[in-house]
C-alpha cells in the first residue's frame, strides 16, 4: 500500500481559503524575511506569499477545491504561528 500524504486534503472550502488569505493579509508586514520548512527553504517569504496569494485569488471559486498551493500556505501559517507567534 502506498503512503498517504496527510498534509494535503482533497479539497478545501472557500471559507478555509478566505480565512487563510485574511490571516496572511493582516500579517504581511510582520513576516520574517525567510522561512525554513521541513522540505524547503524560502529565502524571500514576503514575495513568495504575495505570489502564492495572487495565484490563489485567481483560483477562488464557489467549488471549493484548492489543494497543493493552499496546503503549502497552510503549512507556512502553522510554522509562523508556532515559531514566530504570528
Amino acid at each position: 500500500m502506498a503512503a498517504v500524504n496527510t498534509c494535503f486534503k482533497k479539497s478545501y472550502t472557500l471559507e478555509e481559503v478566505k480565512e487563510c488569505y485574511e490571516w496572511f493579509q493582516q500579517r504581511m508586514d510582520k513576516l520574517p524575511p525567510s522561512l525554513e520548512m521541513p522540505a524547503a527553504h524560502i529565502p524571500d517569504l514576503h514575495r513568495t506569499v504575495q505570489r502564492m496569494i495572487k495565484v490563489l485569488q485567481r483560483q477562488m471559486n464557489e467549488r471549493g477545491t484548492y489543494n497543493g498551493q493552499f496546503a503549502v500556505l497552510e503549512q507556512m501559517r502553522v510554522i509562523l504561528q508556532k515559531e514566530y507567534q504570528l
